[in-house]
């Protein structure tokens, strides 16, 4: 098995440095959840370096995610990325107002969000 976390940011995010915090909660609100062409096209360069790797079978990958990385696991596969399941927990729907650039290639969805749900 191999696992791959990509690193959407090029900034160091973390809560105690409020201007890298702005930095990437405003190229995460004002990016990825709101151009959906951008996020796609990130979200496909990861999937492939990970399909170009040589201890990958590129017929067996999947994503999974939570909350940010839910919403790029859909974005993946949104643009054409050929996972047998595509996993989001907690993740944003992003908005969809265009055609996909590519077509369905993943076999299975999983959008697991709720009222109920204690998280």
């Amino acid at each position: 098995m191999v696992v791959l976390l990509p690193d959407y940011f090029t900034e160091t995010c973390g809560d105690t440095n409020q201007t890298t915090l702005k930095i990437c909660l405003d190229k995460y609100f004002g990016g990825f959840l709101n151009d959906t062409a951008y996020a796609q096209t990130i979200a496909l360069l990861a999937y492939t370096a990970l399909k170009r790797q040589p201890m990958v079978n590129p017929e067996k990958i999947g994503a999974m995610g939570f909350c940010f990385g839910g919403a790029m696991a859909l974005q993946a596969a949104r643009a054409g990325a050929q996972f047998e399941v595509a996993v989001s927990l907690h993740g944003e729907y992003p908005p969809h107002n265009f055609a996909n650039p590519a077509p369905w290639a993943t076999k299975y969805f999983v959008e697991m969000v709720g009222y109920d749900d204690p998280l």
